[in-house]
C-alpha cells in the first residue's frame, strides 16, 4: 500500500544499525525482496535505503562506533512521525524523557530528534519536509507495525499519549503468553502496541526498547530463507487468528525482528467489520478479537446467561462473543451481544451507541 503521508503519533520509518552492512543487505534482500540505494554520508558512512517496487521501505547502515563500544547489539530503530519537532523536543523533559540528539535538519527530507522515553527505550521523531519516511507499508518486505517492550506500561502509556495526543487503549489483545497489550490508537486507527518487557529479558539486562514488524506474504516461507542464511527463530511461525502468522528472530547480525503475514482475506489492522445476524448469508469481515473483547466489556464484561465474566472467559472464547442485530435488521437500530457459549444475549444498544463505544475505547468502526 503507497503511502503519501503520516499523522502525528504513526510509526514512519525504519532503519537497521548493523555490525555488517553487506551481509545484512544480503540477507533482507533474499527475505523481503529489497533492492538498495546507497546513499554516501561521509566518513566512510553509506545509508543504504531498501526499496519495494521503487518505493523506500527502510534503511541499513553500519553501526557507529559509540554504539559498537558501549556494547549495544545491532538493532532496528523505530520513528515516529510528528507535526512540530521542536514542540515535541520541548516536551519530552518535562515529561520524564531525555532528549539524546538535539533537533537536527537532514537535508531537505526532514527534521529529527533522538530521544530516550522515560522507561529507557530509545525513539526517534521525525518532521517530514520532502521525505515522509516509508513510502509502502503493509505488503510484503514492508513495516505493518511497531511496538514498545517496556519496563513500565503505564508509565510510557501516558509519556507517548501526552507527548502525541495519541489515544493509549487499556486492555487490548493479550501477548501468546497472556501479558497485557495495550493499542496506541492514532485518530482512532491502530497503528502500535505497547507492552511488558518479558522476565527473561529483563533478566538478561535488555532494556526497554522498540520492535518492528514487517508484513510478508508466506511466514514459513521467509523463516526457512531466514533459518538457511543463519537467522535465529525466536518466536513461531505461529497463527494467532485474526493477527495472521507471525514470527520473531534475530537476524544473522544479532538485531531482533518480527515479521507478520496477516490472514487470507483479512482487511488492514484499521479496518473493523460489525457483524449482520446469524441468519444472514452477506456477513461481513469478522471483527478481530481484541476488538470483541472490547465490545463484550463495554457491554459489562459478564454473560448473564452462562455467569462467565470476561476475565474468567478470557481470549481463548472472545470468538463466541458476537454482535447482532436485534430481530436480524440491517440498520442495527437495536444491538446485542449474543454468548455463542450459551446461546444467550445480553443488553441492547443502538447503533449510535456502539458508535459512541467504539470511539471512546480507540475502535473505529467501518
Amino acid at each position: 500500500m503507497k503511502i503519501e503521508s503520516y499523522k502525528q503519533g504513526t510509526p514512519c520509518w525504519t532503519d537497521l544499525s548493523t555490525t555488517d552492512q553487506n551481509g545484512a543487505k544480503e540477507f533482507y534482500s533474499k527475505i523481503f525482496g529489497w533492492e538498495y540505494q546507497d546513499i554516501p554520508m561521509g566518513e566512510g558512512q553509506v545509508y543504504s535505503i531498501a526499496q519495494i517496487d521503487g518505493s523506500d521501505a527502510g534503511a541499513i547502515f553500519t553501526q557507529v562506533a559509540q554504539e559498537a563500544e558501549a556494547g549495544v547489539p545491532p538493532h532496528w530503530k523505530v520513528y515516529l512521525a510528528v507535526d512540530d519537532i521542536v514542540s515535541t523536543a520541548s516536551k519530552v523533559s518535562d515529561l520524564g524523557g531525555t532528549v539524546i540528539v538535539e533537533e537536527f535538519d537532514e537535508d531537505e527530507s526532514g527534521r529529527m530528534i533522538m530521544a530516550q522515553d522515560p522507561t529507557g527505550a530509545m525513539i526517534q521523531f521525525w518532521q517530514a519536509k520532502e521525505n515522509i519516511g516509508a513510502e509502502v507499508r503493509d505488503e510484503h518486505g514492508a513495516i505493518n507495525w511497531a511496538e514498545l517492550l517496556t519496563t513500565d506500561l503505564d508509565g510510557a502509556g501516558k509519556f507517548y499519549s501526552e507527548l502525541l495526543g495519541v489515544n493509549i487503549a487499556d486492555g487490548g489483545m493479550p501477548t501468546p503468553e497472556g501479558e497485557a497489550y495495550h493499542m496506541i490508537f492514532v485518530d482512532g486507527e491502530p497503528k502500535g502496541g505497547i507492552t511488558n518487557l518479558p522476565p527473561n529479558l529483563r533478566e538478561m539486562g535488555v532494556p526497554s526498547h522498540w520492535e518492528v514488524i514487517f508484513a510478508v506474504d508466506d511466514a514459513n516461507e521467509v523463516v526457512k530463507t531466514a533459518k538457511s542464511m543463519g537467522a535465529e527463530v525466536i518466536f513461531g511461525p505461529e497463527d494467532l487468528d485474526e493477527i495472521g502468522v507471525v514470527a520473531v528472530m534475530q537476524d544473522p547480525q544479532g538485531a531482533v525482528i518480527g515479521i507478520n503475514q496477516p490472514p487470507t482475506g483479512s482487511q488492514p489492522r484499521d479496518r473493523i467489520d460489525v457483524l449482520d445476524s446469524e441468519d444472514k448469508a452477506d456477513r461481513r469481515e469478522p471483527i478481530p478479537r481484541w476488538a470483541k473483547a472490547e465490545l463484550f466489556r463495554s457491554f459489562g464484561g459478564k454473560c448473564e446467561g452462562c455467569l462467565e465474566t470476561f476475565n474468567q472467559i478470557g481470549n481463548l472464547d472472545v470468538d463466541h462473543i458476537i454482535p447482532v442485530a436485534d430481530g436480524g435488521t440491517n440498520d442495527f437500530d437495536n444491538l446485542q451481544l449474543l454468548c455463542r457459549s450459551c446461546n444467550s444475549k445480553k443488553g441492547t444498544k443502538t447503533m449510535r451507541e456502539l458508535v459512541e463505544i467504539l470511539i471512546n475505547e480507540g475502535i473505529r468502526s467501518s
